[in-house]
């Protein structure tokens, strides 16, 4: 699932390994997080979100809407 936590990551000012000893995870865990290839369990989305001032919504959903960042395209749409 495609996020904004780089960007927000990078808005803070913060290197990745800085971010991840703030949240408790390991710097290859947030990379994975921010490439989009693991998306972070409910608890950590929370403190993410908590993290960067925000909420689950605008850091994992396309402001706040019910979509992901990625939609996925059907075969006979394209």
């Amino acid at each position: 699932m495609q996020n904004n936590v780089a960007q927000l990551r990078e808005l803070k000012g913060e290197k990745q390994y800085e971010t991840a000893k703030n949240l408790g995870i390991t710097n290859d865990y947030l990379s994975m997080i921010e490439r989009g290839d693991r998306t972070p369990g409910f608890k950590l989305a929370k403190k993410i979100a908590d993290y960067f001032d925000s909420t689950i919504e605008e850091i994992f959903f396309n402001k706040g809407t019910n979509e992901t960042f990625e939609e996925p395209v059907h075969p006979s749409e394209q």
